[in-house]
């Protein structure tokens, strides 16, 4: 096997074009591949010499279409193969040793609920003491229930809850990846997303119940890859006033926002080999079987010309926050993509390299990676962009005003009052309908007119109004960045 990062670059490179999918999409699909195989097994020293994780949070933004669910197989099938081996292996130790069987753990729990609820019956009612006591004993036995919680590495779909439980309690490593992220997201309170972001972080979690036992999250490892339409993830985006981004989520995220290959897949009449697929599926059992007997991480730090890479960007990134620099308004990505600059060097080099020091390779690679991400969240969520939430946000209000027009037969127009009052959600703030209704009045779509003695302004639809229209999705063209970063 090669001891450079060809492996991984060669392996996109035969997925993007066996797939036909955008290649940053094969790009973050395979990096999540290598996360999940080496998140149990390292950490990282970052040269400031802070030791941290390498869980990575990743989304990708691809509208229907764009093969996301075929992308993600091909590589994350590895993983979904060396877990039913796993499992196979634990239903055959269980059938040979009924002892450890969940079966028989619930029958001892259940005949001992039985005693103390015996004890308790027959307990004198003015035996105060003795009857706490027992009530106490009841509440710690129902704490120590068996639960067969799955020793499982990625799970596609879950509630936080369950997540979270499965972490406390014996699951210490765990990957939520889906190509279905809008019913994911969907699912997310902002309770969940300070628990993953104190995960992100290293830290430990502790879960409060009213009516369960609570418990803590210790020491355990979340890495997440979420690809989204484009609908989803900004409805998440605006979702309680933007809690995603003021949370600090998404600047821990590594966003994918790949351009469309619909229309140019013509397929290959070569032979789809996979010689660097099956050596890179080698290497993600290698590692899976590593981390089954491995009770320590590794801790990998930098040489010195790799430390003085990371120490450039850090300057280079330091300085672009200055009032009007170039990451003066993402300044929370910016606080985060040094770290998440670490993580991927590390994830790379040991995946690819197999030795516990990052060289001057693989923190270019990680920097010049962490580069298109940050334009990637700048046309997102920078301030000349506000950009493609503001898009939507007109596109919400075109369809609003298109049935309420059709469904009432307008003809004069609504007031404007009135589409605060009733309109969409994220149009009920006078600052952010005003965005959407500049927008469309600059395409055609609505005319503003004064009405009433010029008290109230009137919007009506014009004729380019009147077709339902199609998602608005900036033509984009292919990124040659991406080609440069996976040259061989």
């Amino acid at each position: 096997m090669t001891k450079d990062l060809s492996l991984f670059k060669n392996t996109v490179h035969e997925v993007h074009a066996q797939v036909e999918s955008p290649i940053d999409m094969c790009f973050a699909s395979g990096l999540f591949s290598m996360c999940a195989a080496t998140d149990a097994l390292i950490n990282v020293e970052h040269p400031t010499g802070e030791v941290s994780c390498v869980s990575l949070f990743m989304m990708t933004i691809a509208q229907s279409g764009e093969r996301k669910s075929s992308t993600e197989k091909k590589f994350t099938q590895f993983v979904v193969d060396f877990e039913s081996k796993l499992q196979e292996l634990e239903r055959r130790k269980i059938a040979g040793n009924e002892s450890t069987s969940m079966e028989t753990q619930i029958k001892v729990w259940k005949s001992m609920e039985k005693k103390i609820l015996r004890d308790l019956d027959k307990c004198d009612l003015d035996d105060i003491r003795t009857r706490r006591g027992l009530t106490e004993e009841l509440e710690r036995h129902k704490s120590q229930k068996p639960q067969n919680i799955e020793k499982k590495i990625l799970i596609d779909d879950t509630t936080s809850e369950a997540l979270l439980h499965n972490l406390a309690h014996g699951n210490k490593n765990m990957c939520l990846s889906t190509d279905e992220g809008g019913i994911v997201l969907e699912k997310r309170s902002a309770k969940d997303i300070a628990h993953f972001n104190r995960l992100w972080d290293g830290n430990n979690t502790s879960i409060h119940r009213a009516s369960k036992p609570s418990y803590s999250v210790v020491d355990a490892r979340l890495s997440i890859s979420i690809m989204v339409q484009q609908e989803y993830f900004l409805r998440f985006a605006r979702r309680a006033d933007g809690i995603a981004r003021a949370s600090g989520f998404f600047a821990r995220n590594l966003i994918f926002n790949p351009v469309s290959t619909q229309g140019t897949r013509f397929g290959s009449s070569t032979p789809m080999i996979n010689i660097w697929l099956k050596e890179f599926g080698k290497r993600i059992e290698e590692l899976l079987n590593e981390r089954l007997n491995n009770t320590s991480r590794a801790t990998l730090s930098f040489k010195p010309e790799a430390r003085k890479v990371w120490t450039d960007f850090y300057h280079q990134v330091e300085a672009s926050l200055a009032q009007n620099g170039y990451c003066s308004d993402i300044k929370d990505f910016a606080s985060k993509i040094t770290n998440n600059m670490c993580r991927i060097a590390a994830i790379v080099h040991y995946f690819c390299k197999r030795n516990d020091s990052i060289d001057y390779e693989s923190a270019t690679f990680a920097r010049d990676l962490c580069i298109i991400l940050i334009d990637n969240f700048k046309d997102i969520f920078g301030n000349g962009s506000e950009g493609q939430i503001n898009e939507y946000r007109a596109y919400e209000l075109h369809k609003w005003l298109y049935k309420e027009f059709r469904r009432d037969n307008l003809t004069i127009g609504i007031l404007k009052s009135q589409i605060l009052q009733f309109g969409p959600s994220d149009t009920r703030k006078v600052a952010k309908l005003d965005a959407a209704l500049q927008l469309l009045q600059q395409r055609g779509v609505v005319n503003i007119l004064n009405s009433q003695g010029e008290k109230k302004l009137l919007v009506q639809l014009n004729r380019h109004g009147f077709s339902l229209p199609e998602p608005i999705e900036p033509r984009r063209q292919m990124d040659v960045r991406w080609l440069n970063l996976l040259r061989i």
